[in-house]
């Protein structure tokens, strides 16, 4: 071969070298930076949340806005008769109690700053029994309405725990996060709150999918307390694990500990149960727990143990002391390591012992996206563990199970168990599904699945669905709890297609000498969010007749204004739908008052939208193309990984041409 042709030869397969790498980067950041959409803020409120600010008579609201948003506010107005949410007047409006909201600037990267609003009111025991609707936002600018009954607990609490919805596109949430939720709700009629045990998103810089997390289940959010605890990707900017300013932070209103400073630590009572609230993130991986939290929870369960008021403590974090995941293995098992092991080997060392000398009855956790649950579990100093100090973890002795039906079901219930029960739980939306891994320590303090369940008799680690380590699972996960006359029942249901499957339960019995009477549940709602919302900016034309029908639907796209028509590519996010009635009028629906369903946009192909109105429906198809990111309903969405493909594109090109032309050149020669 000669000189010159080895020469043409290196020069091609260089020049191949370089179009497949050019090739790979800009697919590889197309790809990645989809996800990463830009996001800004409009001037209507959304994100919106509703905590117990300091105990279940105080509500926190949270919500956000574009900057250069004045006048923020939330008006409450008490039911009366059979007042609903769509018949709240604009008079009942003006004499409203009125509270001030507090505005935060929030950096969100180059031009997409936004503020974050809070607000909170104290309705005090009086408000005991009764229910008020409130709006937010500010004039010209109000949110759909909200609905929040007062409930101390004094007859008893209910809760939900769910966890980890988690992922980069509005897929992994709808339908199947919307879903849990609902069901739930369904399941625990009058449940108070959901326990949230982290993970909303998977990152938590990222806006649009703050508003996967809290846009998408909104009218269910709006009706409901959500108490959180932070997830290791709810985090501060780049996942500084305690930085909470611009994330979590921002998204709730809530009042921390004394001395909690940055670290999103809490605790509230409701009737006779305590809930404490810790972040189990780290800093730095495998250092210890914060000392400022650890000292403030052993003075926090403390005081519980001894008030007489109180006679169950619940604690929620998000990082297991009783898991099976990768994160509980570590370095022997594939895709942990010796950090992740060594950092939860400190915490169960750090944590179980106070959990056991506080006589805790209950930790619910996530993060591992499996589920796994314990016996009740005590701790032994004598014991000899591979954890970071004496002692170890036991099952408890000395107690009994006995059956009794106080919900309409017959459970077990463990009398009086001296220890403390330990709930890993699965995703709540379509977050991957991990697999199980070897924790021979914590194998020996699993529960075993009761009668009744599809798994009965078997260790109580569960995973409804295979795990593929990828999104889009299709099956959510809930924990439904009861605590009421001296009982507490924990149920865990599978979500599959919207149909609760019962997977496990447990039962306490602190008081086994006492009345076991049937407690019924209230009676359920048929549909647990009704269409009651009005319109917060009113149509000029409203509807004004009652029995008109919905004859059509026009969606337009936020905030552009583009017209969709039958076979327009359409997305979840940024929809205003009007629905064109029988006698010729017109209404703007709201969030709250439509549904979509067998809609998701992970598959591409011809989907339905049902549109709900006053009892009146239509529905109209429209093909649906897989995107890879989603934005955001409330703001503008700009897709700057498909900047990065057209920069790799044009790498192609500059590097191809120019070796070509040599090439012909030479071959003229």
């Amino acid at each position: 071969m000669t000189k010159q042709r080895q020469q043409s030869k290196v020069r091609i397969l260089s020049a191949v070298a370089a179009v497949l790498l050019a090739v790979a980067v800009a697919f590889t950041a197309g790809m990645w930076l989809t996800t990463q959409r830009a996001y800004a803020a409009g001037p209507d409120p959304d994100l919106i949340t509703v905590t117990y600010y300091d105990g279940p008579y105080t509500r926190g609201f949270t919500w956000q806005t574009a900057t250069g948003q004045t006048g923020g506010k939330v008006q409450i107005v008490e039911k009366t008769g059979t007042m609903t949410k769509s018949s709240v007047s604009e008079s009942d409006w003006a004499a409203a109690i009125e509270k001030t909201a507090v505005s935060t600037t929030v950096a969100y990267g180059t031009n997409n700053n936004f503020l974050s609003w809070k607000a909170n009111h104290d309705f005090t025991p009086a408000a005991e029994g009764k229910t008020f609707f409130y709006r937010l936002g500010s004039e010209g600018h109000w949110s759909p309405v909200g609905e929040q009954k007062i409930d101390g607990g004094a007859a008893g609490v209910r809760m939900v725990h769910v966890s980890d919805p988690q992922g980069s596109n509005e897929g992994v949430y709808n339908p199947l996060w919307v879903d849990t939720l609902s069901v739930a709700q369904q399941k625990l009629p009058g449940m108070q709150n959901y326990l949230f045990t982290g993970d909303f998103l998977q990152s938590a810089s990222n806006n649009a999918q703050w508003g996967y997390a809290l846009n998408t289940p909104q009218s269910i959010l709006m009706d409901t307390v959500l108490m959180p605890s932070q997830g290791n990707h709810d985090g501060g900017i780049n996942n500084t694990q305690y930085g909470r300013q611009a994330h979590i932070d921002s998204r709730f209103n809530i009042k921390m500990a004394d001395g909690a400073g940055d670290k999103f630590y809490y605790s509230f009572t409701i009737g006779d149960v305590h809930v404490a609230c810790i972040n189990t993130n780290n800093p730095t991986t495998p250092s210890a727990l914060a000392a400022d939290m650890i000292t403030w929870l052993k003075a926090d369960l403390a005081a519980a143990k001894a008030s007489t008021a109180i006679k169950w403590t619940v604690v929620i974090q998000h990082s297991p002391v009783f898991g099976f995941g990768q994160y509980s293995a570590g370095s022997d098992q594939s895709g942990g390591s010796a950090g992740q092991k060594a950092g939860m080997d400190n915490q169960r060392a750090q944590l179980m012992p106070i959990y056991a000398e506080h006589e805790v009855d209950l930790v619910l956790q996530g993060h591992e996206h499996i589920y796994g649950r314990s016996v009740p579990v005590a701790w032994d100093p004598n014991i000899v563990s591979n954890w970071k100090s004496p002692g170890g973890a036991a099952a408890a002795t000395g107690f009994e199970t006995k059956t009794y039906n106080l919900f309409g079901e017959n459970r077990k219930y463990f009398e009086e168990p001296k220890g403390t029960v330990y709930v890993d739980i699965g995703p709540a939306g379509g977050s991957r599904r991990q697999d199980f891994r070897n924790v021979p320590e914590i194998e020996a303090l699993l529960g075993t699945v009761p009668e009744g369940c599809p798994d009965a008799g078997s260790p109580a680690k569960l995973q409804p669905e295979n795990p593929t380590w990828q999104d889009y699972g299709q099956k959510g996960m809930f924990g439904a709890i009861r605590i009421v006359q001296g009982v507490l029942l924990y149920e865990t249901y599978s979500v599959d297609g919207g149909t609760p499957i019962l997977i496990d339960y447990f039962g306490i019995d602190k008081d086994p000498t006492g009345d076991k009477t049937p407690i019924p549940d209230p009676t359920p709602n048929p549909n647990p969010n009704p269409n009651p919302n009005p319109n917060p900016n009113p149509n000029p034309n409203p509807n004004p007749n009652p029995d008109a029908t919905v004859t059509g639907i026009e969606v337009t796209s936020q905030p552009d204004k583009t017209k969709y028509k039958l076979g327009d590519e359409l997305d979840l996010y940024g929809l205003e739908i009007t629905a064109t009635m029988s006698d010729g009028t017109t209404k703007l629906l709201t969030a709250n008052e439509y549904q979509l369903s067998n809609f998701s946009s992970k598959n591409a192909g011809n989907k339905k939208i049902t549109v709900t109105y006053e009892g009146q429906t239509a529905t109209f198809t429209v093909t649906v193309e897989k995107k890879g990111g989603g934005g955001c309903g409330c703001g503008t969405v700009a897709d700057i990984g498909g900047i990065f493909t057209l920069i790799g594109g044009l790498m192609i090109i500059a590097l191809v041409l120019p070796l070509a032309g040599r090439r012909k050149v030479k071959g003229n020669k």
